[in-house]
């Protein structure tokens, strides 16, 4: 099976950093800024045209030319679909699977647990490992005071999430897109092997992965960023986690 550039669909927090890096390691195309379709960043600029001219032609142009003329150059893309108008990942679904890209919808199935991680990371603005290491001992200091987290926020959050979860699964069963669908927990949940869940989900996306590959190694299992630690000094966080308890229970 040819290998083909690759297109992850998810949300914010989701916990896809290892598996984006690791398919980036396995991949002869190109990889670039992890949500480059977010406003500030590589193809920001065509979100930024769309949001101020609803001009659908030429987002498409614009995604066109993000994605390249030269089939061997086509970019990996991580692209994290809570964050852009729903148009936009729309089209950008259409334009990849045109283009034959791999697509995968990355989601979680603990929401619960993955908008808290969200919403600690909004108040507090450590996004990742190095920005924690930095910013958590400031809040622990009482120099840095993390934002509130409000409940509405919360409520709306969800809701809009839920939302564009569906567009986008809706989207890829009516146009009949090929894809492969995977929860954070069926990579990294407890008691999996991880390595091996990985070459199956690489091979479903036309790469195959030897056990003793050097990429394999972004799913050793490695320290967290101590998030919780730092949740009591986050006004808001205790009720915010209850909401959520209550709003993402399982119906019975």
């Amino acid at each position: 099976m040819p290998q083909k550039p690759w297109l992850i669909l998810t949300l914010r927090r989701t916990g896809g950093t290892s598996l984006t890096a690791f398919l980036a390691g396995i991949s002869p195309f190109p990889s670039i800024e992890h949500e480059p379709f977010n406003i500030d960043r590589l193809f920001g600029p065509v979100t930024r045209a769309f949001r101020d001219t609803q001009d659908l032609d030429a987002l498409r142009a614009g995604i066109a030319q993000a994605l390249g003329d030269d089939p061997a150059k086509r970019p990996n893309i991580k692209h994290c679909f809570d964050v852009v108008p729903p148009a936009l990942t729309a089209e950008l679904i259409r334009a990849c699977a045109a283009r034959g890209y791999a697509i995968l919808l990355y989601t979680r199935g603990d929401e619960a647990r993955r908008l808290r991680s969200l919403f600690l990371a909004l108040s507090t603005g450590a996004w990742g490992g190095a920005e924690a290491r930095r910013i958590y001992p400031e809040i622990r200091a009482g120099r840095i005071t993390p934002k509130p987290i409000k409940e509405l926020n919360v409520r709306r959050r969800l809701a809009e999430d839920r939302k564009r979860l569906a567009l986008v699964k809706g989207q890829l069963a009516q146009e009949g897109i090929a894809h492969s669908c995977r929860h954070f927990e069926e990579l990294f949940g407890a008691g999996v092997d991880s390595a091996a869940e990985a070459r199956k989900l690489a091979a479903e996306m036309g790469s195959e992965v030897a056990p003793d590959d050097a990429a394999l190694r972004w799913f050793d299992r490695g320290g967290k960023q101590g998030s919780e630690d730092i949740a009591d000094l986050v006004p808001g966080y205790p009720q915010a986690v209850a909401l959520l308890d209550q709003l993402c229970k399982p119906s019975s």
